[in-house]
């Protein structure tokens, strides 16, 4: 009941003239969605300059409010927490104990900044900070690997990097390092001796964290499904995201996986179905109109999908899945070039997914063009080794260019992998 509060808070104010009374009055109005009030009078108070919180609270309103180079003047380009050990600011920065730290948050803010002004470089840099300063932000975890911003190296380096059993007590540091585990790339780059990469890893994971919880936990089936759809078994991802959207009809992350599921197994209605349940709670969603776009796609309504993928992503420029189907679209009529652009946009914004410079290397592999087809799957396997559609197509680049034993091995490979997964469970 904000107005309630607002107005209580309002009367409370003219009273006291207490800055912590301004504050969670301002705060009232950032929930309300009246972000330009909320600075306003935090201006009044002049307490964006004397508080950090007052200043984390106005760069979210200005976030909010889509102002980001506004909001990065309140942040600060750099974590201002490094420079200013004796100042009250620092004192404020580890406020809240058992929260999260105000220094994290507003390194995750600045990452958010960063990431709108489309410099994804700095915003990874700030999201890393985040975490290492907190380990329990999860949200800047979360932007990472949902925006496929680290390489399967780099997402290794973060986990074994971050201070787990310094900042966490006891079994809590294992059990949430394991958590942020799951949350890692199932396909990662395998050494000479391990012919399977890390499936095997990850069921261990996700068995350990079973053990945990008395019914069954949504992000732990996610993990399990996401395992089944980098095998390509797309029966049992949805066996997985079908039970998790049992226990929560709405669990947005689990989506995308289970739209491209349903479409791989031709399931025209259930796509129909959740597509429209979609637009009915979530139309404002990049999610949304990607589900639309991705059922016009399997009907086979080329016109209709591209738009909609196109709505896709204005709504959302960062949403990745959005550009793939986009690519689709135009490689589905022929259109190399205008695809190659499109999985272009994807490979920039994605510098962690294979998928984008996969692509691209199928569509110069349509064109006969194998040499220049071999360097974007190059490129592909220093992020994922282990995707069977992309060694099936390096095997079939090997044989359009004559090396015919490399053809050979990588086909092995591809039946190799699926055999393996398909004796799994």
């Amino acid at each position: 009941m904000y107005k309630t509060a607002a107005y209580w808070g309002d009367k409370l104010l003219s009273i006291t003239d207490d800055s912590n009374d301004a504050f969670w009055l301002s705060h009232v109005y950032y929930l309300m969605g009246e972000y330009g009030r909320a600075i306003n009078l935090l201006k009044q108070q002049k307490l964006v300059e004397s508080s950090v919180a007052c200043r984390f609270l106005a760069a979210q309103c200005l976030i909010r409010a889509q102002k980001w180079q506004e909001a990065l003047e309140y942040l600060g380009e750099e974590n201002q927490f490094l420079t200013k050990s004796d100042s009250s600011d620092s004192q404020q920065s580890n406020s809240g104990e058992g929260g999260i730290k105000l220094e994290a948050s507003m390194c995750f803010l600045r990452g958010i900044v960063f990431k709108n002004l489309h410099n994804i470089d700095v915003a990874k840099q700030c999201f890393k900070e985040a975490l290492e300063i907190d380990v329990k932000c999860y949200d800047a975890l979360d932007i990472m690997i949902s925006n496929n911003m680290l390489t399967t190296t780099e997402e290794q380096e973060l986990i074994n990097g971050l201070e787990f059993e310094k900042q966490l007590q006891g079994q809590d540091a294992d059990f949430v390092k394991m958590l942020y585990q799951s949350k890692m790339k199932k396909a990662s780059l395998s050494p000479p001796d391990d012919k399977y990469d890390r499936f095997e890893e990850q069921e261990e994971i996700y068995t350990t964290l079973a053990t945990k919880f008395q019914t069954e936990n949504a992000d732990l089936l996610h993990a399990k499904a996401d395992v089944y759809f980098t095998q390509g078994r797309f029966e049992k991802c949805l066996e997985c995201t079908r039970r998790i959207l049992e226990m929560d009809r709405f669990n947005l992350a689990c989506i995308p996986m289970h739209l491209v599921s349903l479409y791989e197994l031709d399931l025209k209605n259930e796509l129909f179905l959740i597509g429209h349940e979609l637009v009915d709670q979530h139309p404002k969603e990049a999610l949304t109109w990607f589900a639309v776009g991705v059922y016009y796609y399997l009907i086979g309504n080329i016109p209709d999908a591209r738009r909609y993928f196109i709505k896709s992503s204005t709504i959302d420029s960062h949403y990745g899945p959005a550009w793939i189907g986009f690519g689709h679209t135009f490689a589905s009529e022929g259109e190399h070039e205008k695809a190659i652009s499109a999985y272009g946009t994807s490979t920039r914004l994605f510098q962690g997914s294979h998928l984008g410079p996969m692509y691209i290397g199928m569509q110069h592999l349509q064109q006969n063009n194998a040499a220049l087809a071999e360097k974007y799957f190059d490129s592909c396997l220093t992020i994922c080794d282990s995707d069977p559609l992309l060694l099936n197509e390096m095997g079939v680049m090997y044989y359009q260019l004559g090396r015919y034993n490399e053809a050979i091995i990588s086909l092995h490979k591809v039946v190799q992998k699926l055999e393996h997964s398909q004796r799994k469970n």
